[in-house]
């Protein structure tokens, strides 16, 4: 890493760098690793930092640098389990149990093909003006295989005066069933990266994938999504996370994330309807009830107003002149052992063409609902032609038979 222009005094400064300082003592390894989830998740808890970046989103095992466009995503409704850590430097881990041995490898290769792109010169970032080089190496240690991806640079945005050091670290590698992402990220005032910024990330990673790569039966998680035929006709898991399924245009691209601190599995589905499905295990019920909530009262995802949404449009769509439908509604819902809100709007344009699309109508439903301290949030919509409320109504009964093959799997 040179051709780093740094200002004045921090030239000086290289040893004072802030950020992290040196890497804590090695924890001891669990005596066996886990074989499920549910397992890996009781033996990290009591090293779970506190929920400072409470969401992950989902499917992004291949974001491991800037600059770089991926071409394949994760596969979808896998149990997961993840969470931010105490170490020094704290890392975020992100473990996945596939269907088996052989599809855990091939994702982890997958993910070392995306991250040749990475390798090199820094690039711009957000922004801001980036100096330094990025490490792409081969995985290989306590039996997990896979790529690390080392970003140690220097970074300047256009108001500030001084490059500031920073390293990141990603690691993406797979042991029997089982894919981990883990990742770090060290900042300092000034000067240089500090090499024990990425040779203490690494042994903390180390660490955390210690605690996982035994083969057991899957649990209950790995089954409790239902069958896609259940919500509609040739129904098929979304193959890219930013496939548009958001037929009201009401900026519910993807409600995709994975919650931390606890386990989860999600799936998006396309077909005659586009389907989101996320159910996640608190550790008690307090924290259950603040993520089912949150799911229908993100701010920053949208408002709910009572306003009606119109359905997409096109910027050929000069004819559509507009809507009439069903405004937001959210209310109390209880089915069975789930309790919780729905949600429901739909709208249609008020001419409706000879041979109308999802742009000319949708109906939406939505459910986030728990049991002591599992959390569910699905949402159906479709193309609603010119019955709007009669497809709200069967939107309700789709999401009401998916909560009863829930009821068969998820233990009480």
């Amino acid at each position: 890493m040179r051709k780093i222009v740094l200002v004045g005094l921090a030239a000086v400064l290289i040893g004072a760098a802030g950020g992290s300082g040196p890497p804590s003592a090695s924890r001891l390894p669990p005596a066996e690793p886990a074989g499920t989830v549910e397992e890996l998740a009781r033996m990290l808890r009591p090293h779970e930092a506190p929920d400072e970046e409470p969401h992950f989103w989902a499917y992004d095992v291949f974001s491991l640098c800037t600059g770089a466009r991926r071409e394949v995503d994760e596969p979808r409704g896998v149990a997961v389990y993840a969470a931010r850590l105490r170490t020094d430097p704290p890392i975020q881990v992100r473990f996945m149990r596939l269907a088996d041995a052989t599809a855990a490898r091939e994702l982890a290769h997958a993910a070392g093909r995306e991250a040749k792109a990475c390798e090199g010169p820094a690039v711009e970032e957000y922004g801001a003006m980036m100096e330094g080089d990025v490490g792409v190496e081969p995985y290989t240690r306590g039996g997990w295989e896979g790529v690390q991806v080392v970003a140690e640079t220097l970074a300047k945005r256009p108001a500030a005066w001084i490059y500031k050091p920073r390293t990141e670290g990603h690691v993406v590698a797979s042991k029997g069933p089982w894919v981990a992402h883990a990742w770090w990220k060290v900042r300092g005032a000034v000067g240089w990266p500090m090499p024990h910024w990425t040779t203490g990330g690494l042994q903390q990673v180390e660490w955390a994938l210690t605690h996982a790569g035994a083969d057991e039966a899957p649990t209950w998680l790995s089954r409790v999504l239902p069958d896609p035929v259940s919500y509609g006709t040739r129904m098929r898991v979304r193959p890219r996370g930013d496939e548009d399924t958001d037929l009201a245009c009401a900026h519910l691209y993807s409600r995709t994330s994975v919650v931390s601190s606890m386990q989860s599995v999600d799936r998006s589905m396309l077909g005659e309807a586009a389907v989101q499905e996320s159910v996640h295990v608190a550790s008690d019920e307090a924290q259950a009830e603040r993520i089912r909530r949150g799911k229908m009262h993100s701010e920053s995802d949208r408002v709910l107003d009572g306003r009606l949404r119109e359905p997409c449009r096109h910027w050929d769509d000069q004819s559509l002149e507009g809507a009439v439908g069903v405004p937001v509604t959210l209310e109390a819902f209880g089915h069975g052992r789930w309790t919780g809100e729905i949600e429901r709007f739909a709208a249609r344009v008020r001419r409706m063409p000879d041979e109308p699309t999802s742009r000319d109508s949708y109906a939406h439903v939505a459910v986030s609902v728990r049991s002591g301290t599992t959390v569910v949030y699905l949402q159906w919509q479709v193309a609603a032609g010119n019955d709007l409320e009669g497809a709200l109504r069967r939107g309700e009964r789709v999401l009401r038979r998916a909560l009863d093959h829930m009821s068969t799997v998820v233990p009480k």
